[in-house]
């Protein structure tokens, strides 16, 4: 009895350790509300969300907005998801695009998810 119940302790820490996956940078969703377009840096958005982004690109397929795209403007993309063998996870996006000048130009898109059961 003593051995089963042991054994059942392994398994079910195993599960709880093991059973987990996380994606990409975790960064501060709440900071998305400070950053301010056309006075924010790259740095500095760097800085208050808390993590290098995930992806850079000088063009983002199907992005709003095409034509307010100038010579230069590039996008920094975070990219955040963890999940358990319990469905609980959460997980967020945030889409940035900067211009020449690394000025932030355009908060692009942004979600954030939290899923509880």
């Amino acid at each position: 009895m003593k051995k089963n119940i042991t054994l059942l302790l392994l398994v079910s820490s195993a599960l709880f350790l093991f059973g987990c996956a996380t994606v990409g940078n975790k960064f501060n969703v709440s900071a998305i509300s400070s950053l301010e377009e056309g006075k924010t840096t790259e740095q500095q958005a760097i800085m208050l969300l808390g993590s290098q982004p995930t992806h850079r690109q000088k063009r983002l397929m199907n992005a709003p907005n095409p034509e307010s795209w100038t010579k230069g403007d590039y996008f920094l993309g975070w990219k955040f998801a963890q999940g358990n063998a319990f469905g609980r996870g959460q997980g967020a996006s945030l889409v940035l695009m900067f211009d020449n000048k690394k000025i932030l130009k355009e908060i692009v898109s942004q979600s954030s998810i939290n899923l509880t059961h």
